[in-house]
């Protein structure tokens, strides 16, 4: 079966922020490499109306909503450590669709500290509850969901980098995460990964990197285990162009489940072997950007209906550019195909395409245009169209203060 969405969104906010057509991907600074110390705070509000507020069905339900949201940030930083702690909430509510309000947040800690001339480690904490349409794989945001979907997050990645040398780095890093829905049948879990790094710059503007991660996950009470060992080539083509190409095998164990239920048939364990990798290339000039990229990854999918193993490939296109002072043009597009192993016919499709205007006048008021459509191919879809309108007004603040000394 087949889906089309398609979304005309017309929002009016401030430096708040408007909530965001496509979901992007976070910052990993929220203060920038120039900022020292300070702290930010901003308050946002809206109110939309929606054709289709739930994505289920063609002709689905209409429904005004409000949303009110929040923002504390702060930043400590010493000759050493660097700490950003960030708080973000928020409150949705409908007139009618009364089980789709949230509350919702994101909790962030980042901290980098310079163990040593030659070692820096890092530790990054997040943790959400939202609404998504979307379903969580290997390597990020995977194919769309039929509708929308409640969703609680939690994840935790530490690094350590060493440098041997000027032209040689050793990394070693380690994560969890724990993914669970509200909306029976989409199932959630937790994955575990370790992994490390060894790179050496083999040249001006090149660098070849070794990569190997192990990965434990389980959904469903059906776990996986997997192992990949890959290659990388980062690269500077020139002045404005700069390339990443990776490559290498992953294997995949899928363990059984005769053991979960004494009435459960006997499922033995399987092995999957799968080429995983991906490219990245950048065009980088004055007033624009262009970025393309491809990745292909294997291993189970937070928020499908089974615990299957799935091989996913993902290619994105995005484009930014300043049009004129205060004018920013935005386009995105992107195509994920996801295919079950050891059932081929078994595939899901989603495509994804944004167009966003967006004006920021004096006061920091912001008027934004955005243009939306999506398109999803699975065996369990309907079809559906939906128009958002909205309007909104908030307030932001950021300060930069003098760097403090309590953090050595």
């Amino acid at each position: 079966m087949r889906s089309y969405r398609c979304a005309a969104v017309v929002m009016f906010a401030t430096m708040g922020g408007a909530v965001p057509v496509v979901a992007a991907a976070q910052p990993s600074d929220l203060f920038g490499d120039k900022t020292l110390s300070g702290w930010r705070a901003s308050v946002r509000s809206s109110g939309t109306w929606d054709s289709n507020v739930r994505l289920a069905g063609p002709g689905g339900d209409a429904d005004v909503g409000s949303w009110l949201g929040a923002e504390a940030a702060r930043l400590w930083q010493t000759p050493r450590t660097r700490v950003t702690l960030a708080l973000d909430g928020a409150v949705v509510r409908y007139r009618t669709s009364r089980d789709l309000d949230r509350d919702s947040y994101t909790a962030l800690l980042q901290a980098t500290r310079r163990l040593s001339r030659r070692a820096t480690g890092t530790f990054d904490f997040r943790g959400e509850s939202a609404l998504t349409n979307r379903t969580i794989g290997v390597g990020g945001d995977g194919p769309l969901l039929a509708g929308m979907a409640g969703i609680r997050t939690q994840s935790a990645v530490s690094t350590l980098v060493y440098r041997s040398s000027r032209a040689t780095t050793v990394g070693f890093r380690g994560g969890y995460q724990h993914v669970a829905y509200d909306t029976p049948g989409l199932l959630g879990g937790w994955s575990a990964t370790a992994g490390g790094q060894f790179g050496r710059r083999a040249g001006r503007g090149s660098v070849l990197q070794l990569d190997y991660e192990a990965r434990r996950s389980e959904i469903a009470a059906r776990a996986s285990s997997s192992y990949r060992a890959s290659g990388a080539w980062e690269l500077r083509l020139g002045e404005r162009v700069d390339a990443r190409f990776t490559g290498g095998v992953a294997v995949a164990d899928l363990e059984g489940i005769g053991a979960v239920a004494i009435d459960a048939p006997d499922v033995p364990t399987t092995r999957d072997v799968a080429t995983v990798g991906g490219a990245v290339l950048r065009l980088h000039r004055t007033r624009d950007r262009l970025d393309a990229e491809y990745q292909r990854s294997i291993g189970q999918l937070f928020g499908r209906e089974t615990p299957e193993l799935f091989t996913t490939d993902a290619v994105s296109l995005a484009y930014d550019r300043a049009v004129t002072t205060g004018l920013h043009l935005r386009a995105l597009a992107r195509q994920v195909w996801g295919v079950q192993r050891g059932a081929a016919d078994h595939r899901l499709q989603t495509t994804e395409g944004l167009a966003e205007l967006r004006y920021l006048a004096r006061r920091g008021l912001v008027y934004n245009l955005s243009v939306l459509t999506s398109r999803r191919a699975d065996v369990l879809t309907v079809d559906g169209r939906r128009v958002t309108l909205g309007v909104g007004y908030g307030w932001s603040q950021l300060r930069s203060i003098p760097p403090t000394t309590d953090l050595q």
